[in-house]
């Protein structure tokens, strides 16, 4: 399963976040000098413990202001999915909790 995040920005630039191992890193996607067909990728910035760092990578790019808002809706969606995750085991370890005391 393919969990890269591509990103095409109006200034032409393609930005790809792929995780390495268990970390996140931002590459620039160029183009070779025989075109599009061999393309490579160029480390921006450095290795992000977290998705919302790499995020955050991105904004240092001169964007557009609707690429800011939709890194910052981007942003709300991970922390939403990520706080509802934790919810889920919250009340998954209190429902476990409840069982052992019956």
């Amino acid at each position: 399963m393919n969990t890269d995040i591509y990103i095409n920005l109006d200034c032409g630039a393609e930005l790809q976040i792929t995780k390495i191992g268990d970390r996140f890193q931002v590459l620039e996607i160029v183009a070779d000098s025989d075109g599009w067909r061999k393309q490579k990728a160029r480390v921006i910035g450095r290795l992000h413990n977290t998705i919302i760092g790499a995020v955050n990578e991105v904004r240092n790019f001169a964007l557009a202001q609707y690429e800011v808002l939709s890194l910052t809706e981007m942003e709300s969606a991970i922390n939403s999915t990520n706080q509802a995750i934790k919810d889920y085991f919250d009340q998954h370890n209190e429902y476990l909790a409840n069982l052992q005391r019956a």
